[in-house]
């Protein structure tokens, strides 16, 4: 047996129930009005300029040409107390992958932090600028 159909028949309280199809274009209507405000800009503009941010920091993380050749290596590998710095191409590939990725990592990770501020302070900018022209215009 299939369930009753809903409709706008009044309540007990005197308040009309809403179908399915209306809660779902007032919840929709309220996703908008959030995402159009400034702090919704604001945190999709940050979200997007992190996810953005890590991926050009991870592209450009490996064409960097200032990128030590030589690594220290630590006293327990033979080092000296101090490390003694040796070519990267001559540790073994499982450290070589190791550093490569800390690097990878590392690098990303800065370029995602400064891509979310820069998109942040843009366009809260933006939001200060249309509020101050809005209410220029309206007086």
């Amino acid at each position: 047996m299939a369930p009753p159909a809903a409709s706008n028949t009044p309540r007990a309280d005197g308040k009309a129930t809403m179908t399915e199809e209306q809660t779902d274009q007032q919840f929709q209507g309220e996703i908008e009005a959030a995402i159009k405000s400034c702090p919704g800009q604001t945190i999709v503009a940050g979200a997007t300029g992190f996810a953005a941010g890590g991926i050009v920091g991870f592209v450009t993380s490996s064409m960097r040409f200032d990128a030590p050749i030589l690594t220290e290596t630590p006293a327990s590998m033979g080092g000296q107390s101090g490390g003694v710095l040796r070519p990267l191409s001559g540790l073994p590939v499982a450290e070589q992958l190791k550093y490569a990725f800390s690097d990878f990592t590392n690098v990303s990770w800065k370029t995602a932090k400064t891509f979310t501020v820069m998109n942040a302070v843009f366009i809260e900018s933006k939001c200060a600028m249309e509020g101050l022209r809005s209410s220029i215009i309206v007086e």
